[in-house]
């Protein structure tokens, strides 16, 4: 069976890696047109990610949707790379709302065939016959079995311990002028020191409402269970709308759905209307917000109090459509819906966005001075984890996405910009590092998925969804998800250690 399972792996990359290289190649000898180059390799893309999904679900079945190479799979390759690009296909009239062009280049079919070769190594990477030898060894099963097979419940000062400690770290940020969108970038560099351990203990009340979600959909939920969901539940939403972040808005709903899918194998209907519908208010309230904050500077850096008003007066004045185009103005209620979905779309498709990297590459020899060192970052990244800036002077800062916007796109302006995984491996290494990158991905993903096993244990489940965003490489610079994976998984996994009672084991 897993002879059979490694044939099949490599046939299918084969065929497809050969079948994307050759329309690649039609494309730049000019046998067939830019745009027809660019939905075959899409279309290919997608097909192959299908096989591999559904192979998943046939071999793998236990909780796979929300197996990392399939949640990998969805959110950065079909969104990012797949389904939204038939936005490139819209009127240009329509496109102009959103700030957006019609053009299909060279640079976005060759970034095509990057994911393709990332989603072909990642998938390579995962059906490794080395993962399935490696799961059964002794001293993995060993390490399993001595952090997570067990289904305890957590102990009694957990929650209240990780949300005063959250809420403590998150008044010193606001104290600080460090929190959210109201902060500043040169606040940012000044405090670049210490500002990581601000931001991890912040990060607390989401821990919190894991545990309290997983233990709200466990077979004893215990009394305070529905009581201590829904009040972290609106506790991070309300944080959410004040860092300005539309993701921070959305993110606990999406925790608490998939808390429980882990745990019961199924998840709300009412979750699927919740989100869409938490995205759309998101917009309504964020996007006023941020550019209230824009407008006046002096608001950047204030006070929890001031920062809720402003929150709740540029919502009220409606300041976002004041600043549009009169064009925008005249669009009815489903039209100004169309268009916040169109808005939505562009966000998630990164393929032109990308393309400019993969451009700038080609066109010149090397980066500009004061670039990044992708590559040695990259390298480094297991030292970046753990050495403070306090200790490395030259340690980076990770304003790859400020530098991304500035020298690759043109812009003067203070913000970042997302490059995605592979425009950032190409800069490290090209074609290969895209490769090598995406095979360590792949064999990361299998590993911590059956090794953590969250639907059975639930400080597993601690573990798993507090990487969860590492494992689907939400992070846009490669060095960052290495990062992650050195700091944050060995943390999460002494700290669950603590948080629960490990007496409780369930047998085999």
């Amino acid at each position: 069976m897993r002879q059979t399972t490694t044939i099949t792996t490599l046939l299918a990359a084969l065929v497809v890696g050969i079948s994307a290289g050759f329309i690649y190649l039609l494309s730049i000898t000019n046998f067939i047109g830019l745009r027809t180059a660019f939905v075959l390799l899409t279309s290919l893309l997608l097909i192959y990610l299908a096989l591999e999904v559904n192979r998943v679900r046939r071999l793998h079945p236990v909780r796979w949707l929300i197996n990392p190479a399939v949640l990998c799979s969805l959110m950065v390759f079909v969104l990012g790379f797949g389904v939204t690009n038939f936005m490139y296909f819209l009127p240009e009239d329509i496109l102009h709302l959103v700030w957006s062009r019609r053009e299909i280049t060279a640079s976005m079919n060759k970034l095509m065939l990057l994911a393709i070769i990332g989603a072909v190594a990642m998938w390579l990477g995962y059906w490794s016959p080395l993962v399935a030898k490696l799961m059964t060894r002794e001293s993995l099963i060993g390490f399993r079995k001595k952090f997570f097979v067990f289904n305890a419940e957590p102990k009694a000062w957990v929650l209240v311990g990780l949300v005063l400690t959250g809420l403590a770290s998150r008044f010193i940020q606001i104290q600080l002028g460090l929190f959210g969108y109201s902060s500043t970038y040169d606040r940012h560099i000044e405090a670049a020191s210490y500002t990581q351990y601000l931001s991890m203990g912040s990060s607390l009340g989401k821990l919190a409402l894991v545990i309290a979600a997983l233990q709200y959909y466990s077979p004893q939920p215990g009394r305070h269970a529905r009581a201590w969901l829904i009040g972290l539940l609106v506790y991070e939403i309300s944080f959410g709308f004040l860092t300005g972040s539309k993701a921070a808005v959305i993110m606990p709903f999406i925790i608490v759905m998939l808390c429980q899918y882990l745990r019961i194998d199924r998840a709300s209907r009412h979750w699927f209307i919740a989100i869409p519908l938490a995205l759309i208010i998101s917009y309504a309230v964020v996007e006023p917000y941020r550019v209230a904050l824009n407008a006046n500077p002096e608001f950047k850096g204030a006070s929890l109090t001031r920062t809720a008003n402003t929150l709740m007066q540029s919502t009220l004045s409606s300041a976002y459509e004041a600043g549009t185009e009169e064009k925008v103005l005249l669009l009815s209620g489903k039209e100004k819906m169309a268009l916040l979905l169109l808005h939505i779309i562009k966000r998630l498709n990164l393929t032109y966005v990308g393309s400019l990297g993969i451009a700038f590459a080609d066109n010149n020899e090397s980066l500009p001075a004061g670039s990044p060192e992708f590559l040695r970052n990259i390298l480094l990244a297991p030292l970046h984890a753990w050495i403070p800036r306090f200790l490395w002077e030259g340690k980076p800062l990770g304003n790859a996405g400020m530098w991304y916007t500035q020298t690759i796109m043109g812009l003067d302006q203070i913000t970042t910009t997302a490059m995605g995984p592979f425009t950032h491996l190409y800069f490290a290494g090209g074609i290969i590092a895209v490769f090598l990158g995406f095979l360590f991905i792949g064999f990361i993903q299998r590993v911590t998925f059956f090794v953590t096993q969250p639907w059975i244990s639930p400080a597993g489940g601690v573990v798993f969804l507090c990487i969860l965003s590492t494992l689907i490489v939400w992070e846009n610079s490669f060095n960052g998800v290495i990062v992650s994976l050195f700091r944050e998984l060995p943390l999460i996994l002494i700290l669950q250690f603590f948080l629960y009672k490990h007496a409780s084991r369930i047998p085999g």
